[in-house]
């Protein structure tokens, strides 16, 4: 059982948006004397703290672990939805994945071009991704908020909503600021070079693509 001491809602929602895939049962104290008591109980195995949590109450809360001889991870969600555990920024399977088991990481195609979509897919599959997809950018907006994938592969010229507005809105919903954006665009221009770094595109690549490298750069973002 993963206990996650924190008690703003927006960093409780974004805790469980990365662990529903997980199977894992992750409960949320409702004040410090809460968290100690599910701590003494001794089903806690991993303990996630807000980056805001008083460090009189960490403390507490780890001194009652040693106290009980066991060893249980620890490490604190930073406010971009990073996790830090000994000053090292880490991956959330490393984290929260059950001892011996990684999640799979979830990759989400917004692509009209049943061809590439289609290639996407069926590479990213094999190389041992989770793969959904969307057709448009108003399905692909509502997919991000709905599956919270590790990556979104985005194309640009996507119709109902225009690549580059979906880019703009997933930087503006909370939480979703560091969310790994791979944009596509059919032109190697400049000046989709320069749309894409203002709405906020971690990474940019032109078609025809090579799918090998579309995966390297898939893995290096979900690395960070």
């Amino acid at each position: 059982m993963i206990l996650c001491v924190t008690y703003d809602p927006e960093m409780e929602k974004l805790v469980r948006s990365y662990v529903s895939n997980m199977n894992r049962t992750i409960v949320f104290p409702h004040s410090y004397q809460h968290a100690l008591d599910l701590v003494n109980k001794g089903e806690i195995n991993r303990i996630i703290f807000d980056f805001r949590s008083e460090p009189e109450e960490c403390g507490a809360i780890l001194r009652m672990v040693s106290v009980m001889d066991k060893h249980i991870p620890y490490a604190y969600l930073m406010p971009e939805g990073t996790v830090l555990q000994d000053g090292n920024k880490i991956l959330w399977e490393s984290f929260f994945a059950p001892d011996g088991q990684t999640r799979k990481r979830h990759v989400l195609i917004i692509e009209d071009d049943e061809d590439i979509r289609d290639i996407l897919t069926a590479n990213l599959l094999i190389e041992g991704f989770v793969v959904d997809v969307a057709c448009d950018g108003e399905m692909g907006l509502h997919m991000v908020l709905e599956k919270a994938p590790d990556v979104v592969i985005l194309d640009i010229g996507l119709p109902k909503l225009a690549g580059t507005e979906v880019c703009k809105r997933i930087r503006e919903t909370p939480g979703l600021a560091q969310l790994p954006i791979l944009m596509l665009t059919a032109k190697a221009t400049d000046v989709d070079k320069v749309v894409g770094k203002v709405v906020g595109a971690s990474m940019y690549m032109t078609k025809p693509f090579d799918i090998e490298l579309v995966v390297t750069n898939i893995r290096n973002l979900i690395q960070g």
